[in-house]
């Protein structure tokens, strides 16, 4: 039985971005022939790599947990994958990379306005009432600068539907 979509992650040293002596480590997502490259913010030397299994020799303790580490995110690449092919199937790398990365995820982000909100609430017991009407009046300058904002740049989305990602 066949895929139709194909999905890789590989592990490669960028040799033509020297810094010292050390080569960044870039994963590289490939989904039926769309491919994107994300730094991981590593650096090695290059004989410490090896090229062909996509990862560092394991001489060293450090190197080895660089390899679970990779490892670590092979598997929340793959985990993106399968998570939003099962949502809705729009499978391409920029998508897996922005889940990985966070944005446009509708599970670890909420709007700014439901924030504030969900503070007011969980804080009327706690303050005073002077100071929960400040909140209060932020909230609305805040709506208000939003509605604002939204109809002067031209955007096709209400203020309700700005997002932020923080994590929990």
């Amino acid at each position: 039985m066949r895929s139709e979509n194909t999905f890789g992650v590989q592990f490669l040293l960028r040799v033509n971005k020297e810094s010292k002596g050390r080569f960044p480590v870039y994963a590289r997502i490939t989904i039926n022939g769309s491919r994107t490259e994300l730094a991981i913010k590593h650096y090695l030397q290059k004989e410490d790599w090896n090229a062909e299994k996509g990862l560092a020799h394991p001489r060293t303790k450090d190197l080895k947990l660089l390899n679970t580490y990779l490892e670590e995110i092979r598997g929340k690449f793959a985990h993106h994958y399968r998570e939003i092919q099962m949502r809705d199937g729009n499978l391409d790398a920029d998508t897996v990379k922005a889940a990985f990365l966070g944005l446009g995820s509708e599970k670890k982000g909420c709007t700014l306005l439901w924030l504030i909100n969900h503070h007011n609430e969980q804080m009327k017991d706690i303050l005073e009432p002077g100071t929960l009407k400040n909140y209060r009046t932020t909230e609305q300058y805040l709506k208000n600068y939003l509605l604002n904002r939204s109809k002067k740049k031209g955007f096709g989305y209400q203020a309700s539907e700005f997002r932020i990602h923080f994590l929990l």
